[in-house]
């Protein structure tokens, strides 16, 4: 990885690091070790989590017919979404809905 600093960041990180007796690759790491936010665990009863596996389920023990009305279902919506933003003048969220034969 490699980071695009201005020139006087980049002098200040090497400044605060040679403080701390380390180089500044060394001082970041010890800066994100130290401070940045650790992602907390997901709990196995999260409500959210519940939900995404059941749907998973669904999906994995769907017929053919059930998967072909979900597709529909879901190119309909794209397509509300985009007539909406449309006639709003706004960006649309899923341009690839507007070709014709297309699917997600």
């Amino acid at each position: 990885m490699s980071l695009d600093l201005a020139p006087e960041t980049e002098s200040l990180i090497r400044e605060y690091a040679s403080r701390e007796g380390m180089n500044a690759d060394e001082y970041l790491h010890h800066l994100l070790r130290t401070h940045a936010p650790r992602p907390k665990p997901v709990p196995a009863d999260d409500p959210v989590l519940r939900f995404l596996q059941e749907r998973l389920q669904e999906a994995e023990s769907a017929t053919p017919e059930e998967v072909a009305e979900d597709d529909a279902a879901f190119e309909q919506f794209q397509q509300a979404m985009n007539a909406n933003r449309r006639a709003n003048g706004e960006r649309l969220l899923f341009p690839d809905a507007e070709k014709p034969g297309s699917s997600f």
